[in-house]
């Protein structure tokens, strides 16, 4: 299997640090190829991405900016051309627990196949998750943009049907007009936390993004002791 993470990033060089420093601590992340395309002006944004020795790195850097929208597609259609089995998407504000890669690659082998599965979700916003559903799984009918993943033949249905009208976000179109009736899997403790409070995309003010975005319950802050998977009230596959 090629296992693919595409990320994009822009201007905020303190999250940018963030991600990339808690990607760097995620069990398995050398055997991933990371694929970052990052906009123009922002020399420390750059140079974090210059700076990567933990897994092949192969980043670019745009000539001029394509917006939020477009520079996603860029990531993605380079991951497609990277021959990915299997793609992790990040965002420069999107934080990843220690074992989100060991997450991800499950799922990719465990629902692989199943029509019924669209993407596979890193983020959950729950309050106050028990330890007995630290590594227990669900599936909702959604599309979560913040640390997901597919398998190519979905990534090559995305490219192939993405929505450029409108520049600030792919992510409505993905949900409601290409998913369909198809879910996604996710964890009920997230693995992705939402950082991203101040310059998003959307204009919106700090206080709005942690309130919506923040997941209170993040496994990033937890110490996790490795076990299986469980999907509702069965337990699957390590």
């Amino acid at each position: 299997m090629r296992f693919v993470i595409s990320m994009t990033a822009y201007r905020r060089p303190d999250y940018t640090g963030q991600v990339i420093a808690a990607l760097a601590g995620c069990t398995g992340v050398g055997d991933w190829l990371l694929l970052p395309h990052v906009e123009p002006g922002h020399r420390e944004v750059r140079s974090i991405f210059e700076s990567i020795d933990f897994c092949e790195c192969s980043p670019t850097f745009n000539p001029q900016r394509l917006g939020l929208n477009r520079n996603t597609h860029a990531a993605l259609q380079h991951a497609w051309a990277a021959s990915a089995d299997f793609l992790v998407h990040l965002e420069d504000d999107t934080v990843p627990a220690a074992d989100f890669l060991q997450y991800a690659a499950w799922a990719c082998d465990e629902f692989s196949g199943d029509a019924s599965v669209f993407t596979v979700a890193g983020y959950n916003n729950a309050m106050g998750v028990d330890a007995p559903d630290h590594h227990t799984i669900g599936r909702r009918d959604w599309f979560t943009c913040w640390g997901w993943g597919t398998w190519r033949p979905v990534l090559k249905e995305m490219l192939a049907k993405w929505s450029f009208n409108n520049p600030q976000s792919f992510a409505w179109h993905l949900n409601k007009q290409l998913r369909g009736d198809r879910q996604e899997i996710h964890p009920v403790l997230s693995r992705i936390q939402n950082i991203g409070y101040e310059q998003g995309e959307n204009g919106r003010s700090a206080a709005w993004y942690r309130q919506h975005h923040r997941t209170p319950t993040f496994a990033g802050d937890f110490s996790l002791e490795s076990a299986g998977w469980r999907l509702k009230d069965r337990e699957v596959t390590a």
